[in-house]
């Protein structure tokens, strides 16, 4: 019997990048009774990580994809602010009082309290303590390899999308309001809509991918630049998306871009005749 003031099925993790193995134990926790919560970490303050660590996802694409497995509310903390925790505290103040959980799920490596000093093995007789019921997932496999988001990070940064899709779950995410460039594309006859790149989390590696826009709730196949355009110059990385067919004023409209395989990495044309060549043959991928 649940304890009737304990309401809430709690998967906990970084959840960098939602992947398939941060699914299993989502989806895990929202077969259970009651509500499900996800509570997880800003992954911009984990320091813990390494100097140059920098996540799959910020915080708003990360509760885009956990709302989308069944989770009812994301409580998502600053890991500054409670690292500093023991591990007893993170449990009762936390997960107990706070979150009411009756039920946490978690993956078998994680850890918590001050200097991660517990495991799954505490945080079992924690829960036992509560009369809080935890269930520890397996670790998930590709290929007889643990699926980790260090590994997802370096597919992207090297540009093997469509691998780092198959271990994600889903296609890669970049969101964003498209915004305006240095209209290049419309003068050529190539008009994108382009949305900036976070450079807070990991960087896809420069150069084009075959990509599919929603838009509105419709989906649109389209071909994706991610870089600083060397041709022409850009300041900032960008998101430039072609959708052949839709023209028009698109700046401060909501796009989801999804990357779906590399065509070529970004390199520096001869002039805008070549550029406009290279597109085009771009495109044509997109027959195949």
């Amino acid at each position: 019997m649940i304890d009737i003031t304990q309401t809430n099925a709690v998967a906990i993790g970084v959840f960098d990048g939602v992947h398939k193995g941060h699914r299993r134990v989502v989806e895990t926790a929202a077969a259970q009774q009651g509500r499900t919560l996800a509570c997880t970490f800003e992954t911009g303050s984990i320091t813990s990580k390494g100097a140059d660590y920098r996540p799959i996802y910020g915080s708003e694409i990360k509760r885009r994809i956990l709302t989308s497995l069944g989770v009812d509310d994301v409580y998502s903390m600053d890991f500054g602010q409670i690292r500093g925790l023991s591990g007893d505290t993170f449990f009762t103040e936390i997960l107990y009082y706070r979150l009411k959980a009756h039920t946490v799920v978690c993956g078998r490596d994680f850890r918590f309290g001050k200097g991660a000093a517990f495991g799954v093995d505490e945080l079992r007789a924690l829960c036992s303590s509560h009369g809080v019921k935890l269930i520890a997932v397996n670790e998930v496999t590709d290929g007889g390899e643990k699926i980790s988001s260090t590994g997802i990070r370096r597919l992207i940064s090297e540009g093997q999308i469509d691998r780092a899709n198959d271990l994600l779950g889903e296609p890669y995410m970049i969101c964003g309001e498209v915004i305006h460039g240095n209209h290049i594309g419309t003068e050529i006859g190539f008009p994108t809509a382009n949305i900036a790149m976070d450079e807070n989390n990991i960087m896809p590696k420069f150069g084009v991918y075959r990509s599919y826009v929603i838009m509105d709730g419709e989906r649109y196949e389209s071909i994706s630049n991610i870089g600083v355009k060397p041709t022409v110059g850009s300041r900032a990385p960008l998101c430039e998306t072609h959708i052949p067919g839709i023209s028009g004023d698109l700046y401060g409209k909501a796009l989801e871009v999804r990357l779906t395989g590399m065509i070529r990495a970004e390199r520096k044309f001869d002039g805008i005749d070549d550029l406009k060549k290279q597109i085009s043959a771009d495109l044509d991928t997109l027959k195949g």
